[in-house]
């Protein structure tokens, strides 16, 4: 028999230094993938990206009536989370170059000291 387990699209993950666990629904219902949002940063730009896609869709394709309602929060919701995925897996690649360049000024600034 099939036990279906409970699956959650937001959870807090930890006491009050946790963080945020959101479902990638882009890849329902093939794989389940969790996103993790470790910093406030990351959670501002996920709703951030929610409100835009919703609300450039809706006045772009709804008002006008090229789309339904119902087909509307289809194609939004799946472009807010093609947006999210983005946003998330540029995070690292920041990271790296905010500290490639930190280390980079940090020796010519001891090159500097040493001339």
């Amino acid at each position: 028999m099939f036990m279906a387990r409970k699956v959650e699209t937001l959870r807090w993950v930890g006491d009050e230094t946790g963080y945020l666990v959101l479902i990638d629904q882009t890849r329902l219902p093939t794989e389940l993938v969790e996103i993790e949002c470790r910093t406030v940063e990351s959670v501002w730009e996920a709703i951030k990206q929610l409100i835009d896609t919703f609300t450039v869709q809706f006045i772009a394709f709804v008002l006008p009536g090229k789309w339904a309602f119902d087909e509307f929060l289809k194609n939004a919701t799946v472009g807010y989370f093609f947006k999210l995925m983005v946003a998330l897996a540029l995070i690292p690649v920041i990271y790296f170059l905010h500290n490639l360049i930190h280390k980079y000024i940090k020796t010519a600034e001891e090159e500097g000291v040493k001339n």
